[in-house]
């Protein structure tokens, strides 16, 4: 069954693809979006690690309490992609995208916050 469906996309698409050019358009754009989203992906490895020794740092006796909340991030991280989409369901492609810039704000906001003060020194 796997094979046949092959065949038939392999019929369908030959025309479609008849030029050496289009096919190799087609492969270096599917391949910027693989890297686009290596890269996006590893930037948002290295955040939460950076975010969380950020917060905790001279919080004296309150780390548990400030621990646990950082950790509820890690929910609110995982309800994010279920709300967008929601989003995308109720209101389209373009309003599911404002979630994450939202989001993505957020860790901008507390990074322009913590540039100057003793957290970082």
């Amino acid at each position: 069954l796997h094979l046949a469906s092959l065949g038939v996309g392999e019929l369908i698409n030959r025309p479609m693809f008849s030029s050496d050019v289009l096919r190799l358009l087609f492969l270096s754009l599917f391949a910027s979006i693989c890297g686009a989203l290596l890269l996006v992906g590893g930037c948002n490895s290295v955040m939460f690690p950076v975010i969380y020794s950020l917060a905790l740092k001279d919080m004296g006796d309150d780390v548990p309490q400030a621990s646990g909340l950082l950790c509820l991030a890690i929910v609110g991280g995982a309800l994010v992609p279920l709300g967008s989409g929601m989003l995308a369901d109720q209101g389209g492609l373009r309003l599911a995208l404002a979630l994450p810039l939202v989001c993505y704000g957020l860790i901008a906001g507390f990074a322009r916050w913590t540039w100057g003060s003793s957290l970082v020194r």
